[in-house]
C-alpha cells in the first residue's frame, strides 16, 4: 500500500508498506506518461513497483522507475505467499554437505595448489562447485584448508 505520498515537479516520494515493513520510495519525474499514473494513485492503494534498493546511511530505500495500481489482486496474495516462502527459506538450515562435494572441493584444491597457486578465494571455489555456499564452508572446514576459510570474506 501507497502513504504519504508527495509529488513536487522533479520527484514523487512516498512510503510503501506490506504490512511486513515500510520502505521510503522515491519516484523520479521523466516528463513520460508513468508520471500521470502516479498522480492517480491515492493513499492506501495497492501499488506494483518496479526499482532497486539502496542503503544510505544503513537507512533502507527504494528508487522507482515504474509504479502503477494492482489491478489483479491475485498479485498480493502472490506477493505474502513468497514472504512466507523467502522467510521459511532463509530459516532452514543449510544442506550437510556430502562426500561427492567435500570430493569435488578437494580435486579443485589439490589440481590449483599443485600448479604453484598460493590459494585460491572462497568466491572461486563456491563458483566451481555446485552448492549451497555455506556447504561448501562447511566442506573447507572438513578438509582443513584454513587458508579457505579465511578467504571467505572476498
Amino acid at each position: 500500500m501507497m502513504w504519504n505520498l508527495i509529488t513536487d515537479p522533479a520527484k514523487a516520494t512516498f512510503l510503501l508498506n506490506d504490512c511486513t515493513g515500510a520502505v521510503k520510495c522515491t519516484y523520479w519525474m521523466t516528463g513520460l506518461q508513468m508520471d500521470y499514473d502516479i498522480s492517480t494513485i491515492g493513499e492506501g492503494d495497492y501499488v506494483e513497483i518496479f526499482g532497486w534498493p539502496e542503503v544510505n546511511d544503513s537507512v533502507r530505500h527504494l528508487t522507482v522507475f515504474s509504479c502503477r495500481n494492482v489491478t489483479n489482486y491475485n498479485l498480493i496474495t502472490q506477493h505474502f505467499l513468497y514472504c512466507i516462502y523467502t522467510h521459511l527459506d532463509l530459516r532452514r538450515p543449510p544442506p550437510a554437505p556430502t562426500p561427492q562435494l567435500i570430493k569435488e572441493v578437494y580435486n579443485i584444491i589439490r589440481d590449483y595448489t599443485d600448479q604453484g597457486d598460493p590459494g585460491l578465494s572462497f568466491r572461486f571455489i563456491r563458483n566451481r562447485v555446485v552448492g549451497h555456499a555455506e556447504s561448501v564452508v562447511r566442506v573447507l572446514q572438513v578438509i582443513g584448508e584454513d587458508r579457505y576459510i579465511l578467504a571467505f570474506r572476498t
